[in-house]
């Protein structure tokens, strides 16, 4: 066993910040403990090991010495543990020895009321706080008494320590423990008077209107408040208020808009193909037409050509009269209805022009309504009509066929009258297949 006075001796050594000396005792003799109490302990003295007064009186050196040599950062007396009086006394570079090389636990209370960041938030020590935080230290864990770093810190009113608390993720909304009178950090700040640290708490979005178990919000507290602040409080909280309602309204606005435009582009991203679709079969049927237009005025030219070589034995005067030009055509951009009213126009001409009106009328009769079956524009772009039978014509083009009906002595147009040219077209190619040689008798 260590002689009497050797104990003292270390704690002399420690005390006294002899660095060697501590080194020395520890090393010759195995059975020195380095967590040793005081040999004179119960007559008054302080009850601390050798590794708390090291932390007490900021020996670095001491410190680490007796860490290497084992000394128990976890130990207590009184309660009180080597990080408690390192945390106490502001000790930063302790503080990371005794949780570098000692092992101590960050989130462990360091006596009976406080863990240690809430004893660096209480005495507000922001650079021992933060040595603490940065090494894994939990900001919202709950104490002894049931509080949080936050709460103590407001209580004292610490605004830097505040501060650093919020930038390492303390929760403005959590509430003590206390079941009874359980507040939040906003709450106790507006109780106690702290303009500063409540202006903090609004800007980083603490609620005003959070009701606590009793149903008393901040501005409860505010109202009921002797604090020379407390008129300012109540104008900040209210004025706080109705900003966040105003902007939850601009955002309640903004988010409608955003959808709506949301769905109008999803809406015509999927009518996109479908209209694509839509004017590829018209400019399809166009060209269809077009194209049987085409055959069908080659195979009249076929048929004209046929008859005139069949007709060589005719009449001198006949066949003069087949060699003599065509009278000039009207202009190409003329509408056949109109063409055939042109005053330049000689019989023949206004001839052609009818059956020009009269083949196109044929096979609109079999294509798509989407267009004009006169002019053939799309009825999508210009004025349209619709007959009592359901063909549709732009409007210039049947107001011009009525006026050709109206101006005809033609017995057979005269007697149409308003009829639409797809009808009048189909009875007429009806009239003639029954006339043609061949073509069987109707039954009685």
């Amino acid at each position: 066993l260590p002689l009497p006075d050797q104990q003292d001796a270390l704690l002399a050594a420690v005390q006294q910040g002899h660095e060697e000396i501590v080194a020395y005792l520890l090393s010759a003799d195995d059975e020195m403990s380095p967590d040793g109490m005081p040999r004179s302990a119960g007559n008054g003295k302080e009850l601390l090991t050798p590794l708390m007064i090291a932390a007490r009186d900021n020996r670095e050196n001491i410190t680490r010495v007796l860490l290497e040599f084992g000394a128990d950062a976890s130990k207590t007396s009184g309660g009180r543990s080597a990080m408690y009086y390192a945390v106490f006394s502001d000790r930063v570079g302790i503080i990371k020895l005794l949780i570098e090389r000692g092992g101590a636990s960050v989130d462990a209370a360091v006596d009976s009321t406080h863990t240690g960041v809430q004893l660096a938030a209480r005495m507000g020590y922001v650079r021992a706080m933060e040595a603490l935080l940065e090494a894994g230290a939990d900001p919202n864990i709950y104490g002894p008494t049931r509080d949080s770093a936050l709460r103590f810190a407001i209580r004292s009113n610490q605004l830097e320590a505040v501060r650093s608390l919020m930038r390492h993720g303390a929760d403005v909304e959590q509430p003590t423990k206390d079941a009874k009178n359980a507040m939040t950090p906003l709450m106790l700040a507006v109780k106690w008077g702290w303009l500063e640290i409540t202006t903090e708490l609004l800007e980083v979005g603490a609620v005003v209107t959070a009701q606590n178990s009793q149903g008393h919000s901040a501005l409860h507290y505010a109202k009921e408040s002797n604090t020379p602040t407390r008129g300012a409080i109540l104008v900040l909280l209210e004025t706080c208020q109705a900003e966040r309602k105003q902007e939850k309204r601009k955002q309640a606005a903004a988010e409608a808009q955003a959808a709506s435009k949301k769905a109008a582009a999803a809406a015509a991203a999927a009518a996109a193909p479908e209209a694509a679709r839509t004017k590829a079969e018209k400019k399809s049927a166009k060209r269809a037409r077009q194209k049987a237009k085409k055959a069908a005025e080659g195979a009249e030219g076929s048929a004209a050509a046929s008859s005139r070589g069949e007709g060589g034995g005719a009449s001198g005067s006949a066949a003069a009269a087949a060699k003599k030009p065509p009278p000039p055509a009207p202009h190409a951009n003329m509408h056949p209805s109109a063409a055939a009213h042109h005053p330049a126009m000689s019989k023949t001409a206004a001839s052609s022009a009818s059956n020009a009106i009269r083949e196109q009328v044929h096979a609109a009769a079999y294509g798509c309504m989407e267009e004009c079956p006169v002019c053939l524009g799309e009825l999508a772009e210009v004025e349209a009509t619709q007959l009592a039978c359901g063909h549709t014509f732009c409007t210039d083009c049947i107001t011009k066929w009525f006026e050709q009906c109206q101006s005809k002595p033609d017995a057979a147009l005269q007697a149409a009258g308003n009829s639409c040219p797809i009808c009048r077209q189909a009875a007429e190619d009806s009239e003639e297949i029954g006339d043609s040689p061949g073509a069987e008798a109707a039954p009685n």
